[in-house]
């Protein structure tokens, strides 16, 4: 039987398509019809075939078809988990490398978060993970257990329940939101979703990207003062032994979750004392008795 072959030419028509056509009206049976066309396909085959091969997606075409904003950057597309920078990334690891449940990668725009999921796709796509780009209602029909969804943002009601559904399906969520681990996961508390199911949360990181000292030239070699960037992150993992619940219980300190990072990354000249006030300001290291260098 023939097997549906995703394309990035298919994906951009489905692009077009959808840039043009309002689907807020739209019957679940139309949208079908619309995404069958852009591939070539009938719908009734169309449903068929995917059903049939249940074929997982290559990390090449997620990145077709959600691409990283970072594809201009040096440490863009594709780079390991642990040349993000990210402290704790074992820990992180772990916890993706649980069947199911949702991961989230949580800071302001540009901080990275795309990335670091990508790149954490692409970690469980080396295990033999299948990888399955999307975030609408056919995969809770269509997705299998142990599937890894690259869900994107969440913003909505109906999209944190839908991210935790599928998690209750047994796939693994990688999404993202904007703010910090305690704020989010006190919004998606807000937006509905119930105490057991925020449990299904396996690990929360909360990111930003900061500036890294450049290496040092020759003597009377003038050079950049920095020169790329790296994480600056703080994971917070939940298993049998600290559920969520307990995190939202305690204090929120925002981005102060960032100083064992900022320390090790001062101490080790990774960073320097101008960036950490340029981004957090001294406040982040007086609270908890630190002086900078």
């Amino acid at each position: 039987m023939t097997q549906i072959v995703v394309t990035q030419a298919a994906v951009r028509k489905l692009a077009a398509i959808l840039s043009n056509t309002n689907t807020t009206s739209m019957r679940h049976g139309d949208r079908l019809d619309l995404i069958a066309s852009a591939f070539g396909w009938k719908t009734d085959a169309f449903m068929h075939s995917l059903k049939k091969t249940g074929k997982a997606l290559t990390p090449a075409v997620v990145d077709a078809i959600e691409p990283s904003p970072f594809d201009d950057q040096p440490w863009g597309r594709g780079v390991p988990l642990r040349k993000l920078g990210i402290r704790l990334c074992f820990a992180w690891e772990l916890a993706a490398e649980q069947n199911s449940g949702v991961l989230i990668a949580t800071g302001a725009t540009g901080s990275g978060r795309s990335t670091t999921l990508t790149s954490t796709a692409l970690f469980l796509a080396k295990q033999g993970r299948k990888l399955q780009p999307g975030n609408d209602e056919l995969l809770l029909q269509y997705g299998k257990p142990g599937d890894v969804i690259s869900f994107g943002y969440i913003s909505t009601r109906e999209r944190a329940y839908l991210a935790y559904q599928l998690a209750e399906k047994g796939m693994l969520v990688l999404a993202s939101m904007g703010h910090s681990a305690f704020d989010d996961l006190s919004l998606l508390r807000n937006l509905g979703i119930s105490a057991k199911r925020l449990e299904l949360t396996r690990a929360i990181i909360h990111q930003k990207l900061v500036r890294k000292i450049a290496p040092k030239l020759a003597d009377g070699v003038a050079g950049p003062k920095y020169q790329g960037r790296t994480l600056v992150s703080d994971v917070q993992v939940f298993d049998k032994q600290r559920s969520v619940e307990q995190f939202l219980s305690g204090p929120n300190y925002g981005e102060r979750h960032f100083l064992a990072d900022l320390v090790e990354k001062l101490d080790g000249k990774v960073i320097d004392r101008e960036e950490i006030e340029s981004q957090f300001g001294n406040d982040v290291f007086k609270m908890f008795g630190r002086r900078l260098p």
